[in-house]
């Protein structure tokens, strides 16, 4: 990190007047413009060290002092992990017939290398099984998808929630819990996979604050070891297709998303009885929280309605794309949380000419959306009357889980 072309501009720049922040600008602009056209690397390439194999370390020491090692070097996320031992390795890479050197893709900030070997490194240390291998590199693979913005969400100060959501056969294959309580990391398939997944994005990415200590960039952080759930296809109703096949995959495929948002909020809806009542409710719900972040930086909603709901706006003729349109043109925040919550002027440059018209016009409420594709809708849990609704970026696509050698979804 010491031979990069930083130039640090003291913080906060986000809530002082904007003269103070002109003064910060001011002082860092000449360093800003010498990094920009004199800065050379004073590395050559060829002594930088290999992605493959990954470097090994000696140690003959118990358990305990294993992992005291592994926590005083950052190589953890602070819980216990499983050394990984060149023979635990190679066990966990008979899960996968892709090849240990191939790279899946770099991790931001630092752009730590994910090979195959690397991530199965990751897979043995969060209790992953063989057969789990698969998806994570799938689910690793949709992170460093440019639409996932990987980036932002590592080096945010926002809490953050990166979820792998499995979909396909694999789903049951593997038991990824998809019903009842379904993002509670008790199941060992969501509870592995989705440490996995966190350990991989936030070793290689290297976010931490300070450098070399456990943690992230958030404020005040997220109480995220594992998220990871399957869609609940058995609650999809008649005309509801499944996630993966409004993507353009086959019903027998076995994908990975990754959606990152922030914290979810509950729609705890018991009173409406009719498909329009629980849209409207989602609609109130989403109202002055997506903080209109449109425009040149679409923002992403992730519904995953229960299936009590779910079963309820379809059996009043509500197909999926009804259910995003509904939404879009009628999930509004008031003109004066928007202009007053926080964020409207860092994103006001971004905002459509008519957004921009309307709230000149003092328009009363203001649509949260630019268009229904900005909103992905799912169902995921069990009984009762609860939906999740997850405010992020752009969605990214789904991702094909391939490779697998132990299961028979995923080859």
């Amino acid at each position: 990190m010491d031979n990069l072309p930083i130039a640090i501009v003291e913080h906060p720049m986000g809530g002082i007047a904007p003269d103070a922040a002109a003064a910060k600008a001011d002082a860092v602009i000449e360093d800003i413009i010498e990094k920009a056209t004199r800065w050379m690397p004073r590395a050559v390439a060829s002594e930088t060290r290999p992605a493959f194999p990954a470097p090994t370390v000696s140690v003959t020491d118990t358990i305990e002092e294993i992992n005291d090692l592994f926590y005083k070097n950052a190589w953890s996320d602070g819980l216990p992990v499983i050394p990984p031992t060149e023979e635990r390795v190679e066990k966990m890479l008979s899960g996968t017939s892709m090849k240990p050197d191939q790279l899946i893709g770099l991790i931001p900030p630092r752009m730590g290398a994910a090979t195959v070997q690397i991530i199965a490194i990751n897979a043995v240390m969060a209790g992953a099984k063989s057969e789990h291998l698969p998806v994570i590199i799938a689910a690793i693979k949709a992170a460093v998808h440019p639409e996932a913005q990987l980036r932002r969400w590592l080096s945010t100060t926002r809490p953050v929630f990166l979820t792998v959501f499995v979909q396909g056969p694999i789903v049951k294959e593997l038991g990824i819990q998809y019903g009842q309580s379904a993002l509670f990391p008790g199941p060992k398939s969501n509870a592995a996979i989705g440490r996995a997944f966190n350990l991989i994005t936030r070793l290689l990415g290297g976010a931490t604050s300070p450098p070399g200590r456990v943690g992230t960039m958030t404020t005040l952080g997220a109480p995220n070891y594992s998220s990871c759930l399957g869609e609940n296809e058995d609650a999809l109703p008649k005309g509801w297709n499944p996630l993966r096949v409004d993507c353009g995959y086959k019903l027998g495929d076995s994908v990975v998303s990754v959606f990152g948002t922030t914290f979810p909020l509950l729609q705890n809806d018991h009173d409406s009885t009719d498909g329009k009542g629980v849209l409207m409710s989602t609609c109130y719900l989403i109202g002055g929280q997506l903080g209109r972040a449109g425009g040149a930086d679409p923002g992403g909603m992730v519904i995953l309605f229960g299936p009590e709901h779910a079963a309820t706006i379809a059996r009043d003729g509500y197909s999926k794309e009804d259910v995003k349109r509904f939404i879009f043109e009628n999930a509004m925040t008031p003109l004066e949380n928007l202009v007053r919550g926080g964020v409207w002027y860092i994103v006001y440059e971004h905002q459509p000419e008519r957004i921009k018209k309307m709230v000149a016009d003092k328009t009363p409420m203001i649509p949260e959306f630019d268009r229904p594709e900005q909103i992905t809708i799912s169902v995921a849990g069990g009984a009762g009357k609860q939906s999740i609704v997850r405010i992020g970026y752009e969605n990214p696509p789904p991702v094909l889980i391939q490779g697998a050698t132990l299961t028979r979804a995923g080859r």
